[in-house]
């Protein structure tokens, strides 16, 4: 695992394993289970992206953070807006 910040302020996370992969004919549309479509779902409703790439050296999941715009709105009571 891997995590590193882009010059654009982006928070890359490179998880990997050396196993097997996907099968060659995956496709996530028609064969990825409830756990990488709730992943890709959740990482979408925070404005990350996921790519997910398989060979013969193993799986790799690459999540992508964006920096969110601040807030126009400023702090309230006893928390801050994130």
């Amino acid at each position: 695992m891997e995590c590193a910040m882009t010059r654009t302020h982006e928070i890359v996370l490179d998880i990997g394993d050396d196993g097997v992969g996907l099968p060659p004919d995956f496709a996530e549309w028609r064969d990825a289970g409830n756990g990488m479509v709730s992943v890709r779902h959740r990482l979408q409703k925070i404005g990350a992206a996921l790519n997910v790439t398989s060979d013969d050296l193993g799986l790799r999941f690459q999540i992508i953070l964006r920096p969110r715009r601040p807030r126009r709105t400023p702090a309230r009571g006893n928390f801050v807006w994130l």
